[in-house]
């Protein structure tokens, strides 16, 4: 009965309870008030086997200290907490001499289990640690992986991964809208004022960009010095809308450099995949075709896709 109340009392403890500090001394507390509650028992019995029974208390300790801990010291708490029980209950059992032999026995397996107690404690610290690291090494990679390292949005392979899902999921809603922009006479900035200006105005276009899209825009670095945005739930003008206000916000950032101040401008290519439809890599192509029709009519514009022909 008192084990069973026992057993009842820790799941139901371990099942509510969300403090690691107090879930680190549930068992040894449990071990505790077993080990009070055995002693009662002995000392109520009237067996001839009590004085051969009290040397199974060494148990107690022994179960009390393999409870795998977080904290060395709350263990070393719950070890007092039990020796005490254990030690009282054969101080009043026995006689001084009986007292010691029990002492003969329990110290020794007393500090062994305090020694088994201390590399549990150092061996679930260490396993923990190891968990963490890996999880930190495993979102480290799939981060590099997934983003363009210079601007720090998604690659190509993470934009097509997860637009196409986006795309599954919405098929049968509202249209969905695509950008795709990249920098004009990019290869001019680059021969007049280096790749590390070059770098530096990709950055600025990726903040740029980043700031001006809504929560579920996905936006991406296409490759090279082209962006591509996937507006979710965006009908062909609301598209023209944001793509144009993209295309100002560039228009008029300034970059300083030590002797001149640059400014660049990007032209964008719209297109929007109808209602039912599910294919990015159309998508993606009808915008790449009016972001070539953009430049070929001056840059510096929005153009969008259609099966008719080109508007700005």
């Amino acid at each position: 009965m008192a084990i069973l109340s026992g057993l009842t009392l820790n799941f139901f403890l371990f099942k509510y309870i969300k403090q690691i500090q107090l879930l680190d001394m549930i068992l040894p507390f449990s071990t505790c008030v077993s080990t009070i509650l055995w002693f009662e028992i002995l000392l109520q019995s009237t067996s001839s086997l009590v004085a051969t029974y009290q040397y199974a208390a060494v148990i107690f300790i022994v179960l009390g200290n393999l409870c795998v801990q977080v904290h060395f010291r709350p263990s070393l708490i719950s070890t007092a907490m039990i020796t005490a029980a254990i030690l009282h209950g054969i101080w009043r059992l026995n006689t001084f001499n009986e007292f010691i032999i029990f002492l003969f026995v329990y110290v020794p397996i007393l500090l062994f289990s305090i020694y088994i107690c201390w590399n549990n404690t150092l061996n679930s610290r260490k396993n923990f640690l190891r968990a963490l690291l890996d999880d930190w090494n495993y979102h480290t990679l799939r981060k590099l992986a997934h983003t363009d390292e210079l601007t720090q949005l998604s690659n190509r392979r993470q934009f097509v991964y997860a637009a196409e899902r986006r795309i599954q999921a919405t098929a049968d809603t509202e249209s969905t809208s695509l950008l795709i922009f990249d920098v004009d006479r990019f290869k001019s900035i680059n021969d007049q004022f280096g790749h590390d200006v070059g770098d530096q105005v990709l950055c600025c276009i990726a903040e740029i960009a980043r700031k001006e899209m809504r929560h579920n825009d996905m936006l991406a670095r296409f490759g090279g010095e082209e962006f591509i945005v996937l507006l979710p739930h965006t009908s062909q003008s609301d598209a023209l809308k944001i793509a144009e206000r993209l295309r100002h916000k560039m228009e008029q950032h300034t970059i300083q450099l030590d002797h001149h101040a640059l400014n660049f401008s990007v032209s964008i290519g719209v297109s929007k995949i109808e209602q039912n439809q599910t294919d990015l890599s159309h998508l993606i192509k009808h915008a790449d075709i009016a972001l070539y029709e953009a430049k070929r009519q001056g840059r510096n514009r929005v153009i969008h896709y259609n099966c008719m022909d080109f508007c700005s």
